[in-house]
């Protein structure tokens, strides 16, 4: 097996070549698994990654929804509710495959 390193480079590798999409939707997924495992460090993680990422100058208005959606899911898991972040995921993941 390779050394830990050596994956970590493969995978920025990778997520560098792949669509700005395909980048979000392994983001999406990656909160999935983080929800599956009731992981709130790396929820939390991955909604602020995907906040960061949004471009409120290209469109401003599905910035503003996704910031109120993504505070929305960072409030579930601080409560505990995984499966309602999971399913958000979920849903978004598939939108975001359909313009892919």
């Amino acid at each position: 097996m390779p050394p830990p390193n050596a994956i970590h480079k493969y995978n920025v590798i990778q997520m560098h070549a792949e669509s700005p999409i395909s980048r979000l939707v392994r983001m999406y997924q990656v909160g999935i698994n983080a929800c599956q495992q009731k992981d709130a460090y790396k929820v939390t993680k991955v909604l602020f990654l995907l906040h960061k990422k949004l471009d409120h100058q290209a469109s401003p208005k599905l910035a503003a929804n996704l910031t109120r959606l993504y505070k929305h899911l960072q409030a579930c898991c601080e409560q505990g509710d995984f499966d309602q972040v999971a399913s958000t995921f979920n849903q978004l993941q598939s939108q975001w495959r359909t313009l892919h």
